[in-house]
């Protein structure tokens, strides 16, 4: 799938970008709700409300590429006593010129935090924060 593809389909969406992401989605949980409720006990139960869900998340990280992508195109990619992470598809992003420069991802999250599941998309690009933006 080409970049300008997922770009020009989504020109009226709302993204959220999450630099130097790493492997971490907890962005995908976390904004991907109207309401969070964060129950941990620093900030025991703080609620967290949000009037704009995401239709895309972008993630940036240089640290990975095509040869060094470290999850499954399908199936778990994180599990912990409250949350589960489940990629559902991947495609690889290319460039114009043809070079691989992501992965576009479809993600489901099933949580203790929240009432249903959720599904989002993301498109993770191997990319220098500076460059992206």
């Amino acid at each position: 799938m080409k970049l300008s593809e997922i770009i020009d389909s989504r020109l009226d969406d709302t993204i959220a970008w999450y630099p130097s992401s790493g492997l971490d989605f907890r962005d995908l949980l976390v904004l991907g709700q109207k309401k969070f409720i964060f129950d941990k006990n620093v900030f025991a139960n703080e609620l967290f409300k949000f009037d704009v869900i995401p239709d895309l998340f972008i993630h940036t990280d240089n640290a990975y590429n095509s040869d060094n992508w470290p999850l499954v195109d399908e199936g778990i990619i994180h599990e912990d006593d409250e949350t589960v992470y489940s990629i559902v598809s991947s495609e690889d992003v290319i460039s114009e010129e043809g070079s691989a420069i992501g992965k576009y991802l479809s993600v489901d999250i099933k949580s203790a935090l929240l009432e249903n599941e959720t599904h989002q998309n993301m498109l993770f690009l191997f990319s220098d924060n500076i460059d992206f933006f």
